[in-house]
């Protein structure tokens, strides 16, 4: 419970404050880095002339940063400029008297609750417009009230234009517009990390919850918890949540708390692939270790002969490295995990007195420890539209046929394109190898992100 309220705190302290600003999403300027922004006229319902020009004045003053910074002088054409098209949503005229104070409205705006005082209103949409792109690459919707209707003009064009700017530099250097899911494949990580402030809460197979966070650019913060489902055919490290699989075929549960990071080491350019690495420390335990025991890399810990290892826990430090590209449609990503079991956390006697390990060649030997592992993987993901996209990972093993992989389709679905809610369904088949070849395994897993 104490993990779960830092963990909490983390996020909250990471970028979900108050403000004027109700959804934005802006996608990667990269490659219009050092391209000017103009505001286009304001549309929307008809408004008093002084509100319009207001309105049209606070955004040029609010566009200003951008364009000293960034942009090279010269004249202005559509094939060369960013263009902020404003859309006016709403415009409500406090009746006669009734009008609530303005530091009173300005203060509800600031919490969401403009439209519960009887005050002056603006609700204003940004929407920017690239050269050759039809659709926007970035949406702002801005509310706020208090002041005569001339006042919340003026701080609606500078307050929203100003942080559109401020999204807008924070992409400049983005290559690549982060999407739901992002994050990770199916069993694997991604070297794309949780913008600060986004949340994900993901459950795979009804058993093991996981909550993601990210904190800064360059962190992203996990915690799993619950029971692992181990496909147990062959020797299946879960790398994206963990470790391990039992011989025979079908699914079994063990149970496992585990916390991690990631960081961004590398920033995905236009030509170079995003790097990220990661450490997790997960422990291990429960009933799902009977039976034929745990199978690593191709050896059987814990158990000889069959023999059940109930009421066991192993502590596991999995460090991961990562790189991913995406060339158009498709993104492409390969890296490795190690998996240590040099532990700081107290392990059952069983493991502390010396683990059995039943080789390839069924020999028994003690050893103080687990083995350290190192899988590799690569992926693979196609994404014909938004909502919908392929993913094949392969994880080469030695010999070939402990090697495993995993065939998913991913839905991601959000109510709008402004909205910071999004759904993610991946139903996938894992190909592992058991005792009589192929052995296909359906995995589920689902996710709500917060954007």
């Amino acid at each position: 419970m104490r993990l779960l309220v830092l963990f909490a705190c983390c996020a909250l302290s990471a970028g979900c404050a108050f403000g004027n600003v109700r959804e934005k999403e802006i996608g990667a300027l990269g490659p219009y880095r050092d391209m000017p922004v103009r505001a286009l006229s304001v549309g929307g319902p008809d408004v008093p002339q002084e509100v319009s020009n207001e309105l049209q004045a606070g955004l040029n003053r609010g566009l200003e940063s951008w364009n000293k910074e960034h942009a090279p002088p010269g004249p202005l054409t559509p094939e060369t400029v960013l263009e902020v098209q404003p859309e006016l949503l709403d415009v409500h005229v406090a009746k006669a008297g009734a009008s609530t104070t303005s530091p009173v409205a300005a203060a509800a705006s600031q919490i969401g609750l403009a439209g519960a005082v009887e005050s002056n209103r603006i609700s204003l949409l940004l929407l920017l417009h690239a050269p050759g792109v039809s659709d926007p690459i970035g949406e702002l919707h801005w509310e706020g009230a208090g002041g005569s209707l001339s006042e919340v003009a003026s701080q609606a064009g500078v307050g929203s234009a100003e942080a559109l700017v401020k999204e807008m530099k924070e992409r400049r250097d983005q290559w690549v517009t982060r999407r739901a899911g992002d994050e990770r494949y199916l069993l694997t990580p991604s070297a794309r990390l949780l913008d600060p402030g986004e949340f994900v809460l993901s459950d795979d197979e009804l058993l093991l919850f996981h909550l993601g966070a990210g904190i800064t650019r360059w962190l992203q913060v996990d915690l799993g918890l619950g029971g692992l489902p181990l496909p147990a055919a062959g020797a299946i490290p879960i790398v994206g949540h963990g470790v391990g699989a039992a011989g025979g075929a079908g699914i079994l549960v063990l149970g496992a708390v585990d916390v991690g990071f990631r960081i961004r080491v590398l920033e995905e350019g236009q030509y170079w692939p995003g790097i990220a690495v990661g450490y997790d420390m997960m422990d291990a335990f429960a009933a799902g270790l009977g039976g034929a025991g745990i199978f690593f890399a191709g050896n059987g810990i814990g158990a000889i002969a069959g023999g059940a290892v109930l009421g066991v826990n192993v502590q596991l430090n999995i460090f991961t490295a990562m790189a991913n590209k995406r060339v158009g449609a498709f993104d492409f990503g390969a890296g490795a995990a190690i998996f240590d079991n040099h532990h700081f956390l107290p392990q059952s006697a069983g493991f502390a007195a010396g683990i059995p390990l039943v080789a390839v060649d069924t020999s028994v030997k003690d050893l103080d420890r687990m083995p350290t592992v190192v899988v590799p993987f690569v992926s693979v993901e196609a994404t014909p539209w938004e909502w919908l996209h392929f993913i094949q990972e392969v994880l080469p093993q030695q010999p070939v046929a402990n090697s495993f992989g995993s065939t998913t389709i991913r839905i991601v679905w959000g109510p709008s394109a402004l909205s910071p809610l999004r759904l993610k369904l991946d139903l996938a088949i894992i190909e592992a190898f058991g005792n009589e070849g192929l052995v296909p395994l359906p995995w589920a897993s689902a996710g709500v992100y917060w954007l």
